[in-house]
């Protein structure tokens, strides 16, 4: 089943870049994964699109990762989309 997170419009500048990452709030020891977006590399410029309760009975070493692109209505120029660069790697925990 997919549940939506979110719904954003599309920044064409803004979301050049798309983080994806698990992050740990040591105040209340919860752990989140938060998406993220930037117009530029490196997390200084990331501005935070989505933060979820992380789903512990999930392990982040069993994930595998799906890129699609599309939209949910026709569209008369709908462009191209390119996925480029993409790395998942494991943090040092």
């Amino acid at each position: 089943m997919k549940v939506p997170l979110a719904n954003i419009p599309y920044d064409i500048t803004a979301h050049q870049y798309l983080t994806i990452r698990h992050d740990r709030r040591p105040q209340d020891g919860i752990d989140d994964v938060v998406f993220e977006a930037a117009a530029s590399p490196g997390p200084a410029a990331a501005t935070e699109l989505v933060r979820e309760p992380w789903n512990a009975a999930i392990a982040a070493n069993a994930l595998v990762f799906e890129l699609k692109a599309g939209t949910s209505a026709p569209e008369a120029k709908p462009g191209v989309v390119v996925f480029d660069n993409f790395h998942a790697a494991a943090s040092g925990r």
